[in-house]
């Protein structure tokens, strides 16, 4: 059935749309970006842009699903109450050596031209990618095709960056042998994300933490084993003899705990960019897995993003930025921890 059964199955007309500035946004209550072609921790980058931009206290903003990225762009001002996430959102995604870029400006809103004769069918393939969040907000099917004209807004490729995000995250803890507290992941630095936490062992080894990515915090060891964590933001390494799983995407099995790794968020506001006393923009790693042998080793948290904020106006932070790596799981009597996940790096600057 088609999506516009008021419209003829023809068209013929042609008309450009150009320069036009995105639409002002408030998020009221909790909401998560829907993700394009998510499978196994892994989808599309999300890119969102508005005018003015503001999230209320006690909201959250975040993505349905682990993926490459949040990218926000803002004309206008911006203004944080609530909480911009991506904690437990890196992408299992190997960049392959190349760096991501931050475009520093997003003239265009859809500026492309229209030439019609198009069937329905072949118009509903050009646009049918930008429609999951109209549909998800309840706007009425009668409206989509103004809607998609005045609220989708491109960033234009082939713009020199602002900055590169490195392929390569922070080193991962390193592994032990002969047992111990695992090893911390290593911080972040210029853009990095950190590091995964190495796993701990009682009189036996602990897994080494992974590095992280463009995209992702590391994964962090297996406890009571030689299993390391994911390189390439996926799966923690896996305890053995009761051991705990390191975090990651998914956490390596041994005991209880969630899934995740620090995602990677980039804002750009062109006007002024408020964090007020209750707000937060996060990526932060997850913690490894729980346990309750005794006698035992923790895996390691993973990882925390690399958040990118770059502001042309004013920056008013009473708030807070968070970049933290996850911490080791608990365990049981005797136990040793894992290692920290290391912290994301969070970059501020104007321009």
């Amino acid at each position: 059935m088609s999506i516009f059964p008021m419209y003829p199955r023809k068209y013929s007309k042609t008309f450009k749309i150009s320069a036009r500035r995105p639409a002002d946004k408030r998020f009221s209550e909790n909401y998560s970006f829907p993700v394009l072609n998510c499978s196994d921790y892994c989808g599309d980058t999300v890119y969102v842009a508005y005018r003015d931009l503001i999230i209320d206290e006690g909201v959250t903003l975040t993505t349905e699903n682990p993926c490459k990225g949040l990218y926000i762009y803002c004309d206008g001002d911006c203004i944080i109450n609530g909480t911009l996430s991506m904690t437990a959102r890196g992408a299992k995604f190997d960049p392959q050596g190349e760096d991501f870029g931050c475009k520093p400006k997003c003239e265009a809103f859809l500026n492309v031209t229209f030439s019609y004769p198009y069937t329905a069918e072949q118009l509903e393939d050009y646009i049918r990618r930008y429609i999951e969040s109209i549909a998800e907000n309840g706007i009425p099917q009668a409206v989509w095709p103004s809607y998609i004209i005045n609220n989708i807004y491109e960033i234009p490729a082939n713009e020199e960056d602002l900055a590169l995000v490195p392929a390569v995250g922070a080193d991962g803890g390193a592994a032990i042998s002969g047992g111990g507290n695992g090893k911390p992941g290593v911080n972040g630095t210029n853009r990095q994300s950190g590091g995964g936490g190495g796993g701990g062992g009682y009189s036996a080894p602990g897994g080494a933490g992974g590095k992280g990515t463009a995209y992702s915090g590391g994964a962090g060891g297996g406890g009571q084993s030689t299993n390391a964590g994911s390189s390439i933001g996926g799966a923690g390494g896996n305890g053995s003899s009761g051991g705990g799983g390191g975090a990651g995407n998914p956490s390596g099995s041994g005991g209880t705990g969630e899934n995740g790794t620090g995602g990677l968020i980039i804002l750009v506001v062109r006007g002024n960019l408020t964090i007020g006393t209750n707000g937060i923009i996060e990526s932060k790693g997850v913690k490894s897995k729980n346990i309750t042998a005794t006698y035992n080793g923790m895996g390691g948290g993973s990882g925390g993003g690399s958040i990118n904020i770059f502001y042309g106006g004013t920056y008013t932070k009473s708030g807070q930025v968070l970049a933290t790596g996850g911490s080791s799981g608990s365990g049981g009597f005797y136990s040793k921890p894992g290692g920290k996940g290391g912290d994301g790096c969070i970059t501020e600057q104007q321009i």
